[in-house]
This record gives C-alpha cells, structure tokens and sequence, in this order.
C-alpha cells in the first residue's frame, strides 16, 4: 500500500505570467477549496513526459483574501524543476500540491513597523505578505529591500511604494548587495523583520538586522539552491 505523506492533491496551471527572463508567476485552480496565510509555502510535486517525478517546496506569493492560488519561480542553475516551470509548463498543465505549511515567515504582525528584505526568488513569500498589508485598512510601516539579479526581478509593476511603505530594489549582479548602512536605515525603527532567500544572503543580512537593531523581531528562511 502507498502512502501519500503529503496529500497532495491535482492543481492546475490557469495562467502564466513572466515575470522576468528566468522567473514566472503561475496560478493555481484546485478543486477543493485551499486556504493558506501570508508566509506560507506548499509541496509541489510534477511528474515529467518520461516518468520522472520531481519534488520541490515553493512558497505562495498571492494574498490570502484575492482567492488566488499564485506561485512565483525563479530557475536556478541546473534546477530541474524550476526550469520546467520557466521553460516548458504551459497553462492547462497539472501539477500536485500539498496542503500549506508554516514556517518562520508565517507571523501575528499587528503593529509596529515592518521591515522585509528579499533575495532572489525569497521576494515570494513576503510579496504575499505585501499584497496581503495593502488590503489592511490600517496597514503598518513597510520597508521592502529586495536584492535580485538582472534578469530574474519579478513584480516589476507593484514595486512601487505607496504612502505606507518605502521599496528598494538592487540588482547585486551590477549594483551589488545591500550594505550595512542600508540595513540599518531600513530596521533601525522595525519591530519585526522578515527575511527570505538563500542561506548565504540570509545568514549576512540577519547579522547585518541584528547589529542594526538589536531589539527587533527577526524572522528568516533560507533555503539552499
């Protein structure tokens, strides 16, 4: 007897957008009802034309309230999986999807100002959390700094800052990576600090959070590429 641990169940692709030369956003259309919170990621299981079955955890970048499924990929060099999503999924394609998991983005923010700070495809999870903020009737203070490379920066047309909120987008690839001195104007006043990308950029950025203020609330998850 087969066990299925993570109880997937069939998601289909509705619509694809590009997002940048190497990333996509996708919708999702399940058939049963699926909720899930800012933060959150699921496990996303595809099986290939040869038999092949792929595996991998991705995070949603919808708002909970727009009743929209939406993952957003970036490729990773030699990904096979997030190459498929860039270069061969089509809308009308099926995939398999997991219930939502929590991890360490999945917090209660209900005042104080907000600090995030995104690498690469880590802009995911908080730009769930971004469209999730803005639907706030009272939204918090947002500082966003999101560090991607040429090529692979998503969300073009929504980062653009409102009155409660200050974005910064570097490509490190020609710009470099965010200093110490732009961390420390970023969550010098946060009182929470969510922090998603690789476990290098996370590992440096936290320490850079941590010196900058001490007191904050820093949460972060990395994820190894």
């Amino acid at each position: 007897m087969l066990i299925d641990p993570y109880h997937f169940q069939p998601a289909r692709i509705t619509l694809i957008v590009r997002e940048a030369a190497r990333a996509v956003s996708l919708r999702l259309k399940t058939d049963e009802p699926y909720t899930f919170q800012p933060g959150q990621h699921a496990v996303v299981r595809v099986s290939l034309a040869d038999g092949t079955r792929l595996i991998r955890q991705y995070s949603f970048s919808s708002a909970p309230s727009s009743n929209e499924l939406w993952m957003t990929i970036t490729q990773t060099d030699g990904g096979a999986m997030s190459s498929w999503f860039v270069r061969q999924a089509s809308e009308g394609d099926t995939v398999e999807i997991s219930p939502p998991y929590t991890g360490p983005l999945v917090q209660n923010i209900t005042r104080g100002n907000l600090c995030m700070i995104a690498g690469g495809s880590g802009i995911a999870p908080l730009m769930s959390w971004l469209r999730h903020i803005r639907t706030l009737p009272h939204p918090p203070h947002v500082t966003l700094l999101y560090s991607t490379r040429t090529g692979e920066r998503c969300f073009v047309d929504e980062l653009t800052p409102r009155s409660h909120e200050a974005i910064i987008v570097r490509q490190s690839d020609t710009d470099g990576r965010f200093t110490a001195s732009d961390l420390a104007s970023a969550c010098e006043n946060a009182r929470t600090v969510l922090l998603c990308g690789s476990r290098p950029f996370v590992v440096d950025m936290r320490q850079l959070c941590e010196t900058a203020n001490p007191d904050a609330r820093i949460f972060s998850e990395a994820f190894t590429l």
